[in-house]
């Protein structure tokens, strides 16, 4: 598994560019105060859009809804760092990159 990073609110919007499956892309996160979630909108590095505002949900492959044909073979998902599995944290604006981590688990 290979973690990816997380926006802190010391450096927000946040943006980078990480290769997974031996193609980059460009992860931005955004926080939406109406919803009060965390998003990620991932792109080429030509800046092309592949998938947008895909809300951060525990526990879900983010990339559901990215197109086939460029979808990485791993899983993308989050994970709560709580060993509390009943009652694990909400996601805040302050806690995603303390309280989750963002994992990419690749195909075997």
């Amino acid at each position: 598994m290979f973690q990816l990073e997380l926006p802190s609110i010391t450096k927000f919007p946040y943006r980078y560019t990480t290769i997974l499956d031996n193609i980059s892309y460009v992860f931005f996160f955004s926080w939406s105060v109406r919803a009060a979630s965390w998003y990620v909108s991932i792109s080429t590095v030509e800046e092309v859009p592949l998938v947008s505002n895909i809300r951060l949900v525990p526990n879900l492959d983010l990339f559901t809804n990215f197109p086939k044909s460029i979808r990485p073979k791993g899983r993308l998902f989050l994970v709560s760092n709580s060993e509390d599995y009943k009652h694990p944290p909400a996601i805040t604006f302050d806690n995603i990159n303390t309280d989750f981590t963002l994992l990419y688990e690749a195909a075997t």
